[in-house]
């Protein structure tokens, strides 16, 4: 904790020394080296602090210089580019601002950026990580801050890496996909995750007082660590899939097209629409509820059963059916039939 607000308060410190003259600049197809804050890598020979444009090159691994702030506004990725990957050097002090409109990746494929130990990537003001693929590692921060979004993004948060949205104002952002052992800290910001359509895991922590939590997409969101956000949970999408502890959280909402499943311990639900499977997919178990357990008449229970016994909801508080569907599956999937609730 100290080496990440230590991190993150000389990042910002440094965000004010940005110039007041941007500069575009061009990435050569042959440059000299992979050194992103070397000029003569760049046409014309400046290193950007504008639009930063990237096509085909013999040089797509870029590295940035340590014990600066690399300040970009737009990282542009013209149609036919190759998958570039930017790196800093771990253990040593680097921080880079990304402050206008932030990635913008007109290939196919999508940059790679990863965050080393003592490093920092900032995305400001209204900046987008667009479609980019971002690995945090162990003492490397990636942060959001203003009304800067994490777009598309696929964010990989290593252990002992951070993950920070809570310094923005707009209250809340988008990421494609989260996952790693590492910390997410949330703040009171809402962050609606799964618009790539990744099945991902999240071992690590979810932290924040207020900070909501919204599964969109096709994807499976695995969390098997033991979370401390205390906002609501929503499941709009896909399959939240829950071996951890989300306790903390004000509530769950699993609403149409979208299943909660799993064996942890989630606080109280409402399968509106939606379906809760117990256990599921990976066989039998119990789901833990601390608190009420509602469904809708629109809703459905999935129960797994084999020759012994089946999954279940343990439930704290008041559970009702309310005229929802209970369909009811073998281990083998080979019987499926429907009860009609008393």
């Amino acid at each position: 904790m100290r080496a990440h607000l230590l991190t993150t308060t000389a990042a910002v410190a440094l965000l004010a020394a940005t110039s007041a003259h941007a500069q575009n600049a061009t990435w050569n197809t042959t440059p000299s080296s992979g050194d992103f804050n070397t000029a003569a890598n760049w046409t014309p020979a400046t290193v950007p602090t504008g639009t930063t444009f990237f096509g085909a090159s013999n040089t797509t691994s870029i590295t940035f210089q340590p014990f600066i702030t690399t300040s970009i506004g737009t990282m542009q990725f013209n149609p036919g580019a190759p998958a570039y990957s930017f790196s800093t050097f771990p253990g040593l002090f680097t921080s880079i601002s990304i402050t206008g409109t932030g990635i913008v990746d007109g290939s196919s494929n999508a940059p790679t950026f990863i965050v080393n130990n003592q490093a920092s990537l900032f995305f400001r003001n209204g900046s987008t990580a667009g479609d980019a693929i971002i690995i945090t590692t162990a003492g490397g921060l990636t942060a959001f801050a203003d009304s800067a979004t994490g777009g598309n993004a696929r964010f990989i948060t290593t252990a002992g890496g951070a993950f920070d949205i809570t310094a923005l104002s707009s209250g809340g952002m988008t990421a494609g996909s989260i996952e790693g052992a590492g910390t997410f800290s949330l703040g009171p910001n809402q962050l609606t995750v799964g618009s790539n359509n990744l099945s991902t895991t999240v071992s690590g922590v979810i932290t924040g007082s207020g900070g909501s939590l919204i599964k969109i997409g096709t994807g499976t969101l695995t969390l098997s660590g033991t979370s401390t956000y205390t906002g609501a949970t929503v499941v709009a999408g896909g399959t939240l899939f829950l071996t951890g502890d989300i306790s903390p959280s004000s509530g769950v909402a699993v609403g149409p097209n979208a299943t909660l499943a799993g064996t942890g311990t989630a606080p109280g639900v409402l399968v509106g629409g939606g379906t809760l499977a117990p256990g599921l997919p990976i066989g039998i178990g119990t789901l833990n509820v601390a608190g009420n357990l509602v469904f809708t008449s629109a809703a459905t229970y999935l129960v797994g059963i084999n020759a012994i016994t089946a999954s279940q909801t343990n439930v704290t508080g008041i559970a009702a059916l309310n005229g929802a569907t209970v369909q009811v599956i073998d281990d083998k999937n080979i019987t499926k039939r429907q009860v009609t609730p008393c």
